[in-house]
């Protein structure tokens, strides 16, 4: 059954990309499964933010991996934020 998530005291830090979901690795072709349950994660990917927060506004994309739920997964080293960020884009990915 679900369980709740372990709080934390001040900031997080999320600078590593969370475990996979379940699933079976394609590229070995074995019967290896990788992955934990605990995978549903946002991963938010921002500029650097502005100093004066009157009137700056970024425009956000949103990334949904494919893999017709069988494989994939919203990491950085897939879809990693580095073009997007220079073009003052957020960047969201989801890891389902």
């Amino acid at each position: 059954p679900p369980k709740p998530a372990a709080s934390w005291n001040g900031v997080r830090s999320a600078k590593v990309d969370a475990p996979i979901c379940t699933q079976r690795n394609i590229y070995t072709h074995n019967d290896t499964i990788d992955g934990i349950e605990d995978c549903l994660y946002l991963n938010v990917y921002t500029p650097k933010l502005p100093d004066n927060k009157d009137t700056e506004y970024y425009p956000v994309m949103i990334w949904f991996h494919g893999g017709g739920w069988v494989t994939g997964a919203g990491h950085s080293e897939f879809y990693g934020p580095k073009f997007l960020l220079d073009h003052d884009v957020v960047l969201v990915t989801v890891n389902f």
